[in-house]
C-alpha cells in the first residue's frame, strides 16, 4: 500500500472559488454527445486485471489497478463491440447499446489459453482441449495477410468450454444471440463453444487454405444428449453477435462438424423464447435507468442480456418452462440474483423489482478522472457541503453519509477514478484533482474530468496545458438544493491548494 503522507491538506469546503493562483488559467468545459460505457476487466474467476487494453468505437484506454475503465463521448449506437486484450489471452469481445446522455455498464472476462500446441502444416494433426478436437489436415495454412502457404511450425492456442461451472458461461462471447441462415435473430442455448487462433513462429496470423476444412469434435456428457444434428455458429466480432454457418452431426457420444475459418464456434439449438419484465430499483424503489440486466440459465446453458429503459423497466428473453437466475448491475453495483420458473413460450411474467440494496437513492452526479501514462498517480477529491472529504485515505459510502463515494484509488497511469454522488446535500461540493506524483505537471498528463448528472448532462473538461509546478486542479463547484443538482460551475485552474 502506497505512503500518500504529505500529499494533501486537509481544508473546508468554501462556498464560492477564490481567484486562481496563476499556473493555466480557467477551462471551458466541452459538452460531450453520445454516452459513457464504463466497466471492468477480469478473468473468469472475478479477479480484476491491471492494464488490459480496452477498445471501443476506435478509442482505446486502459484498465486500472481494480480493473476499472471508463470511456466517455461514444456515439449512440444500438449495438457496438468492445475489446479487452492482454498479452497470453484471448480477447473478451462483447457488445453494448450507447445511449446519448446515459452510462452502459459491461463486465468484460478475459479467457484464458488452456493449451498452446506446435502442429506440422505438412503432416497436419489433432489439437485437443477440454473435450474438444480439432483435426488440422496437412498442408491446411496459409498466411492470413498474403494468402501464401505456411511451411514453418504453426502455434495453435485453443480454449474450449462446456458448461461443467459458471465461469465457463461467462467466457461465452456476446449475449447467446445469434443470426441465423435466414438473417433473423434467434436465442442461443449452448452445448460448448472453443477459441483457436493460428500463428506462426515469427508472430504472423494464420488462416485456413481455401477449400480446405477443419473438423471440430465436441466429444462430452452434453453431447451424448444432444439432437442428431446442432447448427454451428461462430462469433461475428465486427458485429458483435453469433452467425450460423454449417452443422455438426452426432456420432455416439461426439457432435462432429467442419469450419474453414476460425473465430470462437458455437454448437447450438435454438427455441422460442419467453419473457421476464420487471424494474430496477434503489432500496428507496427508484427507478435506476439503463441498468444492465441479465439471466443465465439454472437447468439450461444459455442467458440473456438487455438494459433497461430511461424508467428503469427490462424486458428479457428467456428459455421457456425452465429455471433462471436473473440479476442487475448498476454502474457497478449489483442487485442479489433471485431464481424464477420462466413462462411458456412466447408468454411473459412479471417477476418485480430487483433491487440495487448499496445505493440509498439514485446516482445524481458522477466524477470520472482519467488521464494517460504520466504522471502515475492523479487523485480525486471531493468535499461536500457538510464538511466531509471523499478521497483515496476515506472512500465514503453510497448507503449513508456522506453518500458519495470514491470507487478505486488508481496509482499506475490511466485511472479511471470514479466519484459518485447519490444523496445530495444542499449547499455546495467541491471537486479537486492533486497530482500525488508531482512530475510531470498536468501539462503532459491527458487528464480529463467527465461530469454526468441523473438528467443525462455529460461534460468534459480537460487540464491546463500550460507548464506550472502547482499540483492542484481545482475542477468544478457543484450546487445542491432540495435533493437536486442546481448548478455546476466549472472552473479549471491550477493552484496550491483545492479551496486556495
Amino acid at each position: 500500500m502506497r505512503n500518500h503522507f504529505g500529499s494533501m491538506v486537509l481544508v473546508p469546503v468554501i462556498a464560492a472559488f477564490a481567484v486562481a493562483c496563476g499556473g493555466g488559467g480557467p477551462g471551458e468545459p466541452q459538452p460531450v454527445t453520445g454516452g459513457i460505457v464504463m466497466g471492468t476487466v477480469s478473468d473468469l474467476y472475478g479477479t480484476p486485471i491491471e492494464g488490459a487494453e480496452v477498445t471501443i468505437a476506435g478509442r482505446m484506454t486502459q484498465s486500472n489497478p481494480h480493473g476499472w475503465f471508463n470511456v466517455a463521448g461514444i456515439a449512440a449506437a444500438e449495438r457496438l463491440v468492445i475489446r479487452a486484450s492482454r498479452a497470453g489471452s484471448f480477447d473478451a469481445v462483447e457488445a453494448v447499446t450507447v445511449r446519448d446522455g446515459a452510462t452502459t455498464w459491461v463486465e468484460l472476462r478475459i479467457p484464458p489459453v488452456q493449451q498452446a500446441v506446435t502442429v506440422d502444416p505438412a503432416t497436419g494433426g489433432d489439437v485437443v482441449a477440454s473435450g474438444h478436437t480439432v483435426r488440422f489436415p496437412s498442408n491446411a495454412f496459409v498466411d492470413e495477410r498474403t494468402g501464401a502457404a505456411v511451411t514453418e511450425p504453426v502455434s495453435v492456442a485453443i480454449s474450449a468450454y462446456d458448461y461443467s461451472n459458471e465461469s465457463d458461461i461467462d467466457a461465452f462471447p456476446g449475449d447467446f444471440v445469434g443470426r441465423d441462415r435466414a438473417g433473423i435473430e434467434q436465442p442461443l442455448e449452448s452445448l460448448g463453444f472453443l477459441k483457436v487462433e493460428l500463428r506462426t513462429a515469427s508472430g504472423a496470423r494464420v488462416a485456413i487454405a481455401p477449400g480446405t476444412s477443419v473438423e471440430l469434435r465436441l466429444d462430452s456428457a452434453l453431447s451424448a444428449t444432444a439432437p442428431d444434428v446442432v447448427p454451428l455458429w461462430y462469433f461475428d466480432e465486427a458485429a458483435g453477435l453469433w452467425v450460423e454457418d454449417g452443422q455438426a452431426t452426432r456420432q455416439g457420444t461426439a457432435l462432429v462438424g467442419s469450419v474453414t475459418h476460425f473465430t470462437a464456434w458455437n454448437y447450438d439449438i435454438t427455441y422460442d423464447a419467453s419473457f421476464l419484465t420487471g424494474r430496477v430499483v434503489d432500496l428507496a424503489g427508484n427507478p435506476l435507468p439503463y441498468a444492465h440486466v441479465e439471466h443465465q440459465g439454472v437447468d439450461y446453458r444459455g442467458g440473456s442480456a438487455r438494459d433497461a429503459d430511461a424508467n428503469g423497466n427490462f424486458r428479457l428473453p428467456v428459455n421457456p418452462n425452465r429455471q433462471a437466475r436473473v440479476w442487475a448491475v448498476y454502474r457497478g453495483h449489483r442487485s442479489v440474483p433471485i431464481v424464477v420458473e420462466t413462462p411458456p413460450a412466447g408468454m411473459t411474467s412479471y417477476i418485480g423489482d430487483l433491487v440495487i440494496a448499496d445505493l440509498d437513492g439514485a446516482i445524481n452526479a458522477t466524477f470520472t478522472l482519467s488521464w494517460g501514462a504520466e504522471p502515475n498517480d492523479l487523485d480525486a477529491h471531493l468535499y461536500t457541503p457538510s464538511g466531509a472529504h471523499v478521497y483515496y485515505g476515506s472512500r465514503g459510502s453510497l448507503s449513508e453519509a456522506p453518500f458519495a463515494q470514491l470507487n478505486t484509488d488508481d496509482t499506475s497511469s490511466y485511472g479511471p477514478e470514479i466519484t459518485t454522488i447519490t444523496r445530495l446535500e444542499n449547499g455546495s461540493y467541491l471537486y479537486c484533482v492533486h497530482n500525488y506524483s508531482g512530475s510531470p505537471g498536468f501539462d503532459r498528463s491527458n487528464a480529463i474530468v467527465t461530469y454526468s448528472d441523473a438528467r443525462g448532462v455529460i461534460q468534459q473538461l480537460a487540464a491546463p496545458t500550460s507548464a506550472s509546478d502547482l499540483r492542484w486542479w481545482r475542477v468544478a463547484r457543484l450546487e445542491a438544493s432540495d435533493g437536486r443538482v442546481s448548478a455546476v460551475h466549472f472552473d479549471g485552474s491550477l493552484v496550491a491548494g483545492c479551496a486556495d
